[in-house]
């Protein structure tokens, strides 16, 4: 339950907005509250230690990453958090894209090359674009369950502010994401349904 950040060198800038979400995807209210919270919460041992849905785990983190640009929005325009946010998520769709091209398609790293630049990312730096592509070879889907969790947490989001209008609730809304533990999605959906049965 401890995090630090290394700012030895000077490498990484406490002030900066990609240190910020790091820490709430990471720390507080990402990776480290939801575990916490189902040390803290859960009763069933399996669903407390050893259920473990990653999409769940990741979808969580990277939401509430972005969830927390609320709290910058006084020291920068909240317009360019969100174009920093889908400029983010739109890169990682690429990877996606580019996992399945490797491993569906048989893509090699000229073809993977080619179809980055297509999709907007011209990688000039060879010895990067090796990395990557070796990254993405070597890992299947690893970029996945983060961008597919986040997708379906927004979308339950949705789901219950468009049920219950004034009624919705951040933080009971976000208890109900969390209450089940790391469980399919189906099963947070239920959570939610519920949550939204008792607040209409």
């Amino acid at each position: 339950n401890q995090i630090r950040v290394n700012t030895n060198n000077n490498e990484i800038d406490i002030q900066d907005v990609n240190t910020f979400q790091t820490i709430a995807h990471e720390g507080i209210p990402g990776h480290m509250y939801q575990t916490n919270y189902s040390y803290q919460n859960l009763d069933n041992n399996y669903r407390k230690i050893l259920a473990s849905n990653s999409a769940f785990q990741e979808g969580w983190a990277v939401y509430v990453q972005y969830y927390c640009n609320k709290y910058l929005s006084q020291q920068i325009n909240s317009d360019i958090l969100e174009l920093m946010k889908y400029n983010n998520i739109y890169s990682y769709y690429a990877m996606i894209l580019a996992d399945i091209g490797i491993h569906y398609e048989g893509w090699d790293l000229d073809e993977f090359n080619d179809n980055l630049t297509e999709l907007g990312f011209a990688l000039s730096d060879q010895d990067g674009l090796k990395q990557q592509y070796n990254q993405l070879r070597d890992n299947p889907t690893i970029f996945v369950p983060y961008y597919y969790g986040y997708l379906e947490f927004s979308n339950l989001k949705e789901k219950a502010q468009a049920a219950l209008k004034d009624n919705f609730n951040d933080q009971e809304f976000h208890q109900a994401l969390l209450e089940s533990g790391s469980v399919p999605f189906s099963i947070v959906e239920q959570h939610v349904d519920q949550y939204i049965e008792a607040n209409q």
